[in-house]
């Protein structure tokens, strides 16, 4: 692999590993802020997350179109899809102010998946190494 998309891969994995968990507890912090009935405050604190979700997804489209992500249960195309859906069902309930759906879908959907993203992203950083040294 060329050098400069080594240290790229190292750049995305060394920040994913330190990013998406705070971008996990942040997403289901605000879940909490919702469900205590402080949606305004929420709502500034999920201006904030709208950026590392779309952050998230430049990574995705980074790791798919360097090859590098060996994800164990889905294809990257199914994660990017699985993002979209998610963020399309906020979406929605944003616009029709359901802050108890927008609760359970950062604190039961999309939190996780953060996390799974994460966990699977450190797997293909491990991956990546080990076939690098074979």
């Amino acid at each position: 692999m060329e050098e400069k998309n080594e240290k790229q891969a190292l750049d995305i994995f060394a920040t994913s590993e330190e990013y998406l968990p705070r971008l996990a507890k942040g997403l289901a912090a605000i879940a909490e802020l919702i469900q205590s009935g402080q949606e305004a405050e929420a709502s500034g604190y999920f201006v904030q997350a709208v950026e590392g979700l779309r952050w998230l997804a430049l990574v995705l489209q980074k790791l798919n179109s360097q090859l590098l992500y060996q994800g164990s249960q889905r294809s990257l195309n199914e994660e990017i899809e699985k993002l979209g859906e998610i963020l399309s069902s906020l979406l929605n309930a944003w616009e029709n102010s359901d802050y108890v759906l927008i609760s359970d879908l950062l604190e039961y959907e999309l939190a996780p998946f953060v996390q799974l993203i994460k966990d699977e992203i450190i797997g293909t950083k491990q991956n990546y190494f080990q076939d690098e040294t074979e």
